[in-house]
């Protein structure tokens, strides 16, 4: 009996987690398509200071809004008609009523970044170990948006919406309302500001350049990437490694860049990643994780944190099975737990 105990408990190790694949490579099915049909009107000043809603897509990666997992399979999360064209339609319907009818300038939304992801309460860059037990499912929206009264060919900066937005139901249950929330929040706050013509006006030619500018980073125009340490995200943005000799020791669930100190092998701790000359490895949780260029984005397949599986068994057993069993239990007890991750290409940190 034991040993058919044993059997199922080995079997359960290498049973699939939250996604279904073990390899570093983002294997996806087709795209889930967001519908953008909420009814209703949200909470927001009535009438609205501006004729027109618009939204603009400036993210690195516009083909899609994060990840969902339907039955252990990936599914790119997309919007119907587009991020910018579907918003854009959608505001400009649902708030129809709400819009000016005197004013002659439009509410600009530029995205700068935008993730949804499933996330639990555990998972934290303060908490690289979680326990199973303390694990509560629910949603997150990583927002930053930029917002501009425009009028013709000159835009009014008017604030910057850079929030992180939580939902207690699963992102299956929630995805479109989870999609509009950071939108929604940006209308409100931009119709109750103030009329203010002091503020500072910039020209289509100064507004251009600026997110001209953001995108002109050197690890989107240089390859391949320069061997050596990325001390800092900076310097992966740089291409700009730290040239030392190094190895990269692993086991089962870490690994860790050891460098030549005087003669003598030591393990540096605070890194942002390394590359081997060909491809680069970011640091995330225990581990390093292979990165995947996507659009002028970068994406790898890994983990944040941990997590700790309670051992399960009698301790007034101890037959020879019971000890097998203890071994493996205590091996395996804590286990990564990979799904696909983007990275804000501002500060270099997982979305």
């Amino acid at each position: 009996m034991w040993l058919i105990y044993l059997l199922f408990l080995i079997g359960g190790m290498y049973a699939p987690g939250i996604y279904a694949q073990r390899s570093d490579t983002i294997s996806v099915s087709s795209p889930y398509v967001i519908p953008v049909h909420r009814s209703g009107t949200p909470p927001v000043p009535d009438p609205l200071p501006f004729r027109a809603i618009r939204v603009l897509d400036a993210r690195f990666d516009t083909a899609k809004v994060g990840y969902m997992n339907i039955r252990y399979r990936l599914h790119p999360l997309t919007v119907k008609g587009g991020l910018s064209g579907g918003l854009s339609a959608h505001f400009q319907t649902a708030m129809g009523a709400k819009l000016s009818k005197s004013d002659t300038s439009t509410l600009l939304i530029v995205v700068r970044r935008l993730w949804l992801k499933d996330w639990h309460n555990a998972g934290t860059r303060e908490n690289k170990i979680v326990h199973a037990g303390d694990k509560t499912f629910a949603t997150r929206v990583n927002a930053c948006l930029e917002i501009y009264r425009a009028q013709d060919t000159t835009y009014i900066p008017l604030f910057r919406l850079d929030s992180l937005f939580f939902f207690r139901a699963p992102l299956g249950r929630i995805t479109e309302a989870a999609l509009l929330e950071p939108f929604y929040a940006a209308i409100e706050k931009a119709g109750a500001l103030p009329a203010d013509r002091s503020r500072r006006m910039i020209g289509i030619t100064e507004w251009n350049r600026h997110y001209e500018a953001a995108r002109s980073l050197t690890c989107l125009t240089k390859a391949p990437p320069a061997k050596g340490i990325y001390r800092t995200y900076k310097d992966f943005v740089n291409n700009t490694p730290w040239d030392i000799p190094f190895t990269v020791e692993r086991d089962n669930q870490t690994s860790h860049v050891m460098i030549e100190d005087g003669g003598r092998k030591t393990i540096l701790r605070e890194l942002w990643g390394y590359s081997d000359g060909k491809q680069v490895f970011i640091q995330s949780g225990f581990s390093f994780y292979r990165l995947k260029r996507t659009g002028d984005a970068f994406e790898f397949y890994g983990s944040e944190f941990l997590t700790h599986h309670f051992s399960g068994y009698d301790n007034s057993v101890n037959t020879g099975a019971d000890l097998v069993v203890r071994a493996l239990q205590y091996k395996n007890k804590h286990k990564e737990e990979r799904r696909p991750l983007q990275i804000d290409m501002e500060s270099g940190r997982p979305l």
